[in-house]
């Protein structure tokens, strides 16, 4: 039972911070909830609170808080420092590929950070 509930609260933490979705449609994303037609390779720019950047995992990421109270997470390489935490950011992001860590390398894909500039 126990292990039950972990596996549980594991799945629903991991879908609340993969915010990108593929259907036949394209991409949608949390971020853009108005823009279902998200395309890799195509720059989308949003304003989202920062809260926190975390390297502890295959890819660095940070999260942030969209307009709705949503929580999401973008992918990138580079650390944004604790001092903007709790500020808007004008976030500009892609859809990035990425490869699942172990002997199978799935492609996934998910919120890349691109830039940022305090609002």
């Amino acid at each position: 039972m126990k292990k039950l509930v972990l596996i549980n609260i594991i799945t629903l933490l991991s879908a609340s911070f993969c915010a990108a979705q593929v259907d036949e449609d394209g991409f949608s994303s949390k971020i853009a909830p108005d823009n279902t037609l998200l395309k890799p390779g195509e720059k989308y720019t949003n304003v989202l609170k920062f809260i926190e950047f975390d390297d502890n995992y295959d890819y660095a990421y940070s999260v942030f808080e969209t307009e709705a109270g949503d929580t999401v997470t973008l992918y990138h390489n580079d650390p944004i420092d604790g001092k903007y935490k709790g500020q808007l950011l004008e976030v500009t992001w892609e859809i990035g590929t990425y490869y699942e860590a172990g002997e199978s390398e799935k492609e996934y894909y998910h919120e890349h950070l691109i830039s940022f500039e305090v609002k």
